[in-house]
């Protein structure tokens, strides 16, 4: 092997991503995580989002919902 190669990647071990060399199993459970993540926080902010005054029900802009 000349000194350009590089080992072969190690069990389970993820190569070419900027994943510090952690295992395969890590990278996908801190994904998905993070992925729930995304999940709860969209559905925060839908929870919080206030909808638009409509003048033709009576809603005037400003005035509580």
């Amino acid at each position: 092997m000349s000194t350009t190669e590089s080992a072969p990647p190690a069990r389970g071990e993820v190569r070419g991503e900027n994943t510090g060399g952690v295992g395969a199993e890590a990278v996908e459970r801190i994904g998905r995580a993070a992925s729930g993540h995304v999940v709860a926080l969209r559905r925060h902010e839908a929870a919080q989002a206030r909808p638009l005054p409509r003048p033709e029900l009576g809603h005037r802009a400003g005035a509580p919902a």
